[in-house]
């Protein structure tokens, strides 16, 4: 009972670190759910039906985000409340991440029993504090997926009917939240197609029907305010698997194999254990020659990087590679029965996803392999050869090991946190004062530049520069940020512009998230590789330029 209190309250208590950042600035795709939100109280139906300029011309807001509106119909109703301020939604958002805890304490009960420490590792992750600590879907569609396996599982197991439903319908509440939160629907199926008898298969497969209404009831929607559906138009994305753009299947691999050894931080620890027997060793050998392959790719695949940046992508990725590697040889093994296979196919689909669909890896993105490579590794560790179940002696051996990795991941997030709020709270800061200095010369100011630096810009009476339809004129200015997405300046205002000044935000105190050239790609693996690298750059900064005719 003791263990089973701790392993529900350590999760919990790793959050902790949320409560110092909940005013944090709007940032990054942010922007994007609160314009949504703005429009839901407008037109409940129809939350797209408005415009944005997010890719540096104005375009409907149903083209620009490819994620549902399930987090902006939860800030809407926050609003409507009176909930107007960055803190406001933050706190709006914690019960999911709370939420993600408990499910992942739950789950754990079920495929690492007696363990402590398992949910905790991935949940005092950077990957997912600092996913927790954005207005961003990626938390709270992991929330309702991991409780729709959760009780899903609990239902087949007990073979009770109403976790089951509730399972299913969380699990479709999640892809309403995000699309990619699809991925998991199959992980129910399977569990249910392997741990129960085939007589039960009908029975199961009808009650895990209530994972597509959430999705459907949003199709229909859309079918009879717009005449088309968002989830297949959401499918188009620049990059991605129907569209191909920059970057490359191999790219995303190195990217995933990096992200998921450094911002899980427990796959970084694990080769400490990891050898045992010829397969062990073998699984090393393999990690280590994918490691010699990522630093040989990543002066090719990212040509301006730091330095040093090939050395830690070899280190980081043969670390992530042996954590993915070792999970699918305890499925090949079939040690620990059925259930590790369901665990491994749970990690196998999620790395799929990110590698051969998504238009990038991003460190939010590795979030839903997490939680199931946790419990995989707990039962590696915890289970000798020849053996289903956990010995005495590897349970303690993984509970030493995802203790510490625990430790280690929360002090990294803690560092990590306000590093990563820094760049937005600068422009927070910093773009409303020059919007008044312009508006005092009696001047016209326009914005370059998406993220915290759109946000507040709009907000201040900016205008953002449409490429598209350019609309300024002598002696108006042009604001743009250091490093925010989408900043080009186009190139018919550039020959008309003269450059004035730039205000550098405070130098970062140690670590940068996101930026192109320094190795940092959190956010985006076409900025880097690795989710994140040392600082030797200011936080964020603003460019001003005068406009000295028409373009």
């Amino acid at each position: 009972m003791r263990r089973r209190v701790l392993g529900t309250a350590l999760p919990l208590l790793a959050l902790v670190p949320l409560l110092f950042v909940l005013d944090r600035a709007v940032n990054h795709d942010d922007v994007l759910f609160l314009r949504a939100a703005a429009q839901i109280r407008l037109t409940p139906a129809r939350p797209y039906a408005t415009t944005i300029n997010w890719f540096g011309w104005t375009e409907p807001l149903w083209g620009a985000t490819k994620n549902p509106p399930g987090v902006p119909y939860w800030l809407a109703a926050v609003q409507a409340l009176g909930g107007t301020s960055e803190r406001a939604w933050h706190l709006a958002l914690l019960p999911f991440a709370v939420a993600s805890a408990l499910a992942g304490a739950r789950l754990a009960r079920r495929f690492a029993p007696g363990s402590v420490w398992v949910t905790v590792a991935w949940v005092a992750s950077p990957a997912f504090l600092v996913s927790a600590s954005t207005l961003m879907v990626d938390v709270p569609a992991l929330a309702f997926t991991l409780w729709g396996v959760a009780l899903w599982v609990e239902g087949v197991d007990a073979h009770r009917r109403g976790p089951r439903l509730a399972g299913a319908l969380l699990t479709g509440l999640g892809i309403v939240v995000k699309y990619s939160a699809l991925v998991t629907a199959p992980v129910l199926l399977l569990y249910a197609l392997l741990l129960a008898p085939r007589v039960r298969w009908r029975a199961l497969l009808t009650d895990a029907c209530p994972l597509a209404a959430p999705a459907a009831v949003w199709t229909a929607m859309n079918l009879v305010t717009d005449g088309r559906a968002h989830l297949l138009d959401s499918l188009i994305v620049s990059g991605g698997a129907l569209a191909p753009g920059s970057g490359s299947v191999i790219q995303r691999g190195i990217a995933l194999l990096c992200m998921t050894a450094l911002a899980g931080v427990f796959p970084m620890l694990f080769v400490v254990l990891a050898p045992r027997g010829r397969a062990g060793w073998a699984v090393l050998a393999v990690s280590a020659g994918l490691g010699a392959l990522a630093v040989s790719l990543t002066g090719r695949l990212w040509p301006d990087h730091d330095p040093a940046v090939p050395l830690v992508v070899a280190i980081s990725a043969a670390l992530g590679a042996c954590a993915v590697l070792t999970a699918g040889r305890e499925a090949i093994e079939r040690r620990g029965g059925r259930e590790t296979l369901v665990l491994a196919i749970w990690v196998g689909l999620q790395a799929l996803f990110a590698v051969a669909w998504s238009w990038t890896v991003a460190a939010r993105f590795v979030l839903p392999v997490l939680p199931p490579l946790a419990l995989l590794l707990w039962r590696s560790l915890a289970a000798p050869r020849g053996r289903d179940d956990a010995a005495p002696g590897g349970a303690r051996r993984a509970e030493i090991l995802l203790g510490a990795a625990a430790v280690v991941a929360c002090g990294a997030s803690i560092l990590l946190l306000p590093a990563d709020a820094a760049p937005g709270n600068y422009h927070r800061l910093a773009v409303p004062q020059i919007a008044r200095q312009i508006a005092a010369q009696g001047g016209r100011g326009w914005l370059l530049g998406a993220w915290s630096l759109q946000y507040y810009g709009e907000r201040a009476g900016l205008v953002r520069v449409d490429e598209r339809a350019l609309a300024v004129r002598a002696g108006d200015v042009v604001v743009g940020p250091y490093y925010a997405a989408n900043r080009a300046m186009p190139a018919a205002l550039e020959r008309s512009t003269v450059f004035v000044a730039h205000f550098p935000g405070p130098e970062a105190p140690y670590a940068l998230l996101t930026l192109h050239g320094s190795g940092a790609g959190f956010y985006t693996s076409q900025a880097g590789p690795l989710p994140f690298w040392r600082a030797h750059y200011p936080v964020e900064g603003i460019m001003i330029w005068r406009v000295l005719g028409p373009p």
